[in-house]
């Protein structure tokens, strides 16, 4: 019997705009140029021109992998709206500096 071939998988362009705010940023060492932010999830909308596969699943919240050098300082604790994209095994990356503050916060 024969192996298993691998088998090819599309990627998908996409983005999704999160609102949310930021409750933990901890030290990723499968990447170490990257933190990995937990946000409490309050809204995902589509980016226009991108498939949105994040909304869809409604996450009350998301691990959001970032570089660290495209971070604002001040994060945890802030409401804030972030693009990302969701990359293969359904982990989520920051597009790098879209990262904006809101200044109410969520009731």
């Amino acid at each position: 019997m024969e192996p298993p071939k691998p088998q090819m998988v599309q990627i998908i362009e996409n983005r999704s705009r999160v609102t949310g705010i930021v409750q933990d940023i901890q030290e990723q060492t499968e990447l170490p140029d990257f933190v990995r932010l937990t946000v409490q999830v309050a809204t995902v909308q589509p980016v226009t021109g991108f498939a949105d596969l994040l909304s869809r699943q409604s996450p009350a919240t998301a691990e959001v992998l970032a570089r660290r050098s495209s971070l604002p300082t001040g994060l945890p604790g802030k409401r804030v709206e972030m693009t990302v994209r969701m990359a293969p095994m359904a982990k989520l990356f920051l597009q790098d500096d879209s990262i904006l503050f809101l200044d109410a916060p969520i009731r």
